[in-house]
Formats: structure tokens, C-alpha cells, sequence
């Protein structure tokens, strides 16, 4: 591929990595406002008519449980982690469109990070959404290298 190709392939998964960003911050103020009634309420809403017609459908099942089960304690916990991580990566994707050069192995690092806590949880939770999230943010962190590697001046 020419360089202009992975360039562009940076640019969308900086600027993907920047949308997530603003979704968790948003997620998280949400999710430390809400009460653990009013989520279950919300979950149980969200699955209600699928739960009636797929009985057996394992997404909706776990949507409902999850929803049915959640604390207060695993409501702080996922807004803190929200909250954290949105922030992080927008600053990080702020100072990597500006191309702020002390950011890309910055990010690298931070990103790697999440990468190994995310696998980490993956593995204790069995969630492959997780696992699908970590391999996504580990080709940012090939494309962000790639992009410091062939920066102007080296």
C-alpha cells in the first residue's frame, strides 16, 4: 500500500478513536447519574420485545441479566473507566491531529495499555467484545507508529 493509504487509515481511526472518546466521556457522566433501577428499567425496556420473541437469543439474555444484576459499585466502576479512558483518548487524539510529536508514542503507550487491561478483562470475563475492542485500538497503535515512524524530518 503507498503511504497515502495508510495515512488515511491513520486519520479515520484517530478521528474513530476521537468520536469513542467523546462517546464514553458522555456514557460515563450518564452512567454516575443514573440510579441502578433506572438502568435496569432502561435495559429491560431496550429487550422487553426481543426477549418475548427470542427467548433463547443469548445477546438479549445477557442484555437482561446484566441489567437485572447491576450494582452501584459496578456502576461507579464503568463510569470512573468510561470517564478515564474518553478522556484520555480525546486529549490524545487532539494532540496526535495536531501532530504534537511527543503525543504519537504517547499514545502508543497509553492505547498499548488499554490494550493489555482490556485483554486482561477479556480473559477474566470471557467478553469478546473486548477482545474485538483490543484488536481495533492495537491497529490504531501499529497505524500511530507507522505515522511517527514516517514523520517529516527524520
Amino acid at each position: 500500500m503507498k503511504r497515502d493509504s495508510f495515512q488515511h487509515f491513520f486519520y479515520i481511526g484517530v478521528w474513530l478513536k476521537g468520536l469513542s472518546g467523546i462517546a464514553e466521556v458522555l456514557a460515563g457522566v450518564l452512567l454516575w447519574f443514573l440510579n441502578p433501577k433506572m438502568l435496569h428499567h432502561i435495559g429491560a425496556l431496550f429487550v422487553k420485545h426481543e426477549l418475548s420473541e427470542y427467548p433463547q437469543n443469548f445477546i438479549v439474555r445477557f442484555i437482561h441479566h446484566t441489567a437485572a444484576h447491576w450494582s452501584l459499585s459496578t456502576q461507579h466502576f464503568g463510569a470512573i473507566y468510561l470517564l478515564i479512558d474518553g478522556c484520555i483518548n480525546v486529549g490524545l487524539v487532539i494532540g496526535l491531529l495536531r501532530r504534537i510529536w511527543w503525543s504519537y508514542p504517547l499514545a502508543a503507550t497509553v492505547l498499548s495499555l488499554f490494550v493489555l487491561y482490556q485483554l486482561h478483562r477479556a480473559e477474566r470475563t470471557h467478553s469478546v467484545g473486548l477482545v474485538g475492542l483490543s484488536l481495533v485500538d492495537a491497529v490504531i497503535v501499529m497505524l500511530i507508529l507507522r505515522e511517527y515512524r514516517n514523520r517529516p524530518g527524520l
